[in-house]
């Protein structure tokens, strides 16, 4: 287990993701006074310190204090957030992105020539849901990064959700289409849900309350049980029944495929906007 001293963290980017992060680790592994806030914006930074964090517009040797330097930024900043951080680095700090689309090897450079052979790089992709402790964060780490260290963040992004490490950096693609653009697929089935309840004469509240219980309950009862989910789906169908009729209506549709296939767009164009952003790297 590790020390609350062993998280002393800086986030690089004061937006949702960090929020999202610092509210379900402060008091749980760390204090507020262990994180300390870099950002640009002047109303966010008010916002930080009000709940006790330090926070900075610019670098300074604070930050080379903490262990763990979270870039929390957008993909088309993080060389200039590196940029204008780096010299503030030394052995012991463990960096962790969750910038998207930004490969290892573009950290490495961006942090300097033979960064390999120094820095302590792990690869995060957290889901919107973090925002409330639901979400499920892929990571990666560089070679150098120790056992400890992957604990470490291991126990960190645990506290916003559950955490799936992989090995293959090009699985991130694959992480993008299914969790990362995911709750986009679900909030459009939702959308739809709570619109045909609508058109069968529920009002909108009816509608949306059953739509979000019925989400809500079957994934939770799949989670909980071994079955899968073609079996449980056959548990609910009844042969002639009005489950059978609906679901005639999405195999004529082909809803399978069209889910797949949107999941495949989605990692093309992951590909395709790493390849394009970075294109000069």
């Amino acid at each position: 287990m590790a020390k609350e001293n062993d998280f002393s963290i800086a986030f690089i980017g004061g937006g949702n993701m960090a929020n999202a992060i610092s509210n379900g680790i402060i008091n749980k592994i760390c204090t507020a006074n262990n994180i300390h806030i870099l950002d640009t914006d002047q109303i966010k930074l008010s916002k930080w310190k009000t709940q006790g964090m330090t926070a900075s517009t610019c670098a300074d040797s604070r930050l080379s204090q903490c262990k763990i330097w979270i870039y929390s930024v957008k993909p088309q900043e993080m060389q200039n957030a590196i940029r204008s951080t780096k010299t503030w680095l030394n052995q012991n700090t463990l960096i962790v992105s969750i910038a998207a689309g930004v490969s290892l090897n573009i950290l490495y450079k961006w942090f300097g020539e033979n960064s390999s052979q120094s820095k302590k790089i792990i690869r995060c992709m957290p889901n919107m849901p973090a925002l409330i402790g639901e979400g499920i964060s892929g990571l990666i780490a560089s070679y150098n990064v120790s056992t400890n260290d992957r604990e470490l963040v291991s126990e960190l992004f645990k506290n916003i959700g559950t955490v799936i490490w992989i090995t293959d950096e090009n699985d991130f693609h694959a992480i993008t289409a299914l969790s990362g653009s995911g709750p986009a697929y679900v909030f459009l089935f939702l959308e739809s849900m709570i619109d045909g309840g609508v058109a069968l004469g529920l009002n909108k509240e009816q509608s949306y309350k059953l739509a979000i219980s019925t989400l809500s309950g079957a994934t939770r009862l799949m989670a909980q049980t071994s079955m899968s989910p073609s079996l449980l789906r056959e548990c609910v169908t009844s042969k002639g029944g009005t489950t059978e009729a609906a679901l005639k209506i999405f195999d004529s549709c082909d809803f399978k495929n069209i889910v797949k296939n949107a999941m495949i767009e989605a990692a093309k164009r992951s590909i395709s906007l790493s390849q394009k952003l970075f294109a000069s790297d």
